[in-house]
């Protein structure tokens, strides 16, 4: 395999009013690092230009509606454009609840070729309050981990990452594991060491879904040498006859 990181991406983002907006900003900060970082990786070392098989980048916001504004965008392989529309949500900041069942929902709606690696990454500051099941929060929970294990057993591989500032008691730890692939899948971040943690985990996935290097090239066989030609060997002149 090759340096390079051939995969679909979906960011689910939590746009609820206990961020606030300076924290909402940072987290949007964090999608466009990775993205960045994912960027790096596909850049051929021998000829500093972008492999083909590009990363592929799509993202939601979630909150208590999660309507069809709540789209940052499209799956595309365009990491400018993907980063100038994640910016642009930064303006429009509304706060509300958390429904965390959404940005899964949609971010499996957007990741829809199973020809390519697929991941999913979910970043949340707090506990679900609004989705199916709501009030019950209990329930909205159970409808959380099978939206979570529908896009598991779809293939996508789903990262659970909970941001903090000084405490981990305002999310819910054990929500965000049994969300995740695996335990090492759900990870608790501070907001002031998000720096600091992009690009171990872009490569971790980068480095699982890495752009195949093709086959080299066989050097021709050379044509075998033929044998030297001997010349053909004359008879001998024979002496001439003495006149009598």
């Amino acid at each position: 395999a090759g340096v390079g990181c051939e995969i679909d991406i979906c960011f689910a983002i939590d746009e609820s009013g206990s961020l606030g907006r300076a924290r909402y900003a940072q987290e949007l900060d964090f999608v466009t690092s990775m993205t960045d970082s994912m960027f790096s990786k596909h850049i051929d070392p021998s000829t500093g230009g972008s492999m083909t098989n590009a990363p592929r980048y799509a993202a939601w916001i979630f909150d208590q509606d999660s309507s069809s504004k709540d789209l940052v965008s499209h799956l595309t392989p365009n990491h400018t454009d993907f980063k100038i529309k994640v910016a642009e949500m930064a303006l429009t900041y509304n706060g509300g609840y958390t429904n965390i069942y959404s940005g899964v929902d949609r971010c499996i709606s957007s990741l829809p070729d199973k020809t390519r690696p697929r991941v999913m990454v979910v970043l949340t500051d707090g506990v679900p309050n609004r989705g199916p099941g709501a009030p019950n929060r209990n329930a909205i929970k159970t409808n959380i981990l099978a939206v979570s294990d529908k896009a598991k057993s779809d293939g996508i591989e789903l990262y659970a990452v909970g941001l903090y500032s000084s405490s981990t008691r305002y999310l819910d730890v054990n929500l965000l594991k049994g969300m995740a692939s695996t335990e090492s899948h759900s990870l608790n971040i501070k907001f002031n060491q998000i720096a600091t943690t992009v690009d171990s985990l872009t490569s971790r996935y980068c480095a699982a879904n890495p752009v195949a290097t093709p086959a080299p090239t066989p050097a021709p066989t050379p044509a075998p040498t033929p044998a030297p030609t001997e010349a053909p060997t004359e008879a001998p002149t024979p002496a001439p006859t003495p006149a009598p």
